[in-house]
């Protein structure tokens, strides 16, 4: 993790600012195109070297979770979700979810950096977000 006098500790890995949006990084075989999340170095499938490249903010509930009760550093209540991703990608991430219902399998969410946990320090981190 970075963090620089003033600005929150960031995991460059993983996050990457493009055009002025905070996106996620992930990789790809170059040989059987499978993508990776987070980025790998090598295919887990073949090891052919993998290429780096940014991942959509686009995704899809897979499966969520209600905190009640959070660990040191997270304020509770929040959600947790697996997102799916259209590059096949599925990853584990806060969700902001301020729907009448809770979310379901299959709906929408975008992709955004927050402070995911405030000790020891701030961190920012991915949040998908759904209907506002």
């Amino acid at each position: 993790m970075t963090r620089l006098p003033g600005e929150h500790a960031l995991d460059q890995q993983v996050l990457r600012k493009s055009n002025e949006r905070w996106r996620l990084v992930g990789s790809r075989c170059a040989s059987c195109g499978k993508v990776f999340f987070p980025p790998r170095t090598l295919c887990a499938d073949d090891l052919t070297k993998c290429e780096e490249r940014l991942l959509s903010t686009q995704g899809t509930v897979y499966e969520a979770s209600h905190i009640r009760v959070a660990p040191v550093g997270f304020t509770a209540p929040y959600w947790i979700a697996y997102v799916d991703l259209p590059e096949g990608v599925r990853l584990f991430a806060q969700l902001d979810w301020r729907g009448d219902e809770p979310p379901r399998h299959g709906d929408a969410v975008e992709c955004t950096v927050r402070v995911v946990r405030t000790e020891p320090h701030e961190v920012l981190g991915p949040v998908f977000t759904g209907p506002q």
